[in-house]
């Protein structure tokens, strides 16, 4: 990936942060919303993304 981590890596700072997303490859994620899940929710979980890939690519995550 361009961040040059590895999909486990990304799900483990995910988790760090509430969100459960699953490695399904080296650089694949899969990630599944339940019915209770809210907009709000959702939005969160792809600024947690946003925020490790900035962080990967920077280096500030290491």
């Amino acid at each position: 990936s361009g961040s040059g981590m590895v999909a486990a890596e990304v799900s483990a700072a995910l988790k760090d942060r509430g969100i459960i997303v699953n490695p399904v490859g080296p650089t694949s994620l899969r990630m599944v919303t339940h019915y209770d899940v809210t907009t709000a929710q959702c939005q969160q979980a792809v600024e947690a993304v946003r925020e490790i890939a900035v962080a990967a690519v920077s280096g500030a995550l290491a």
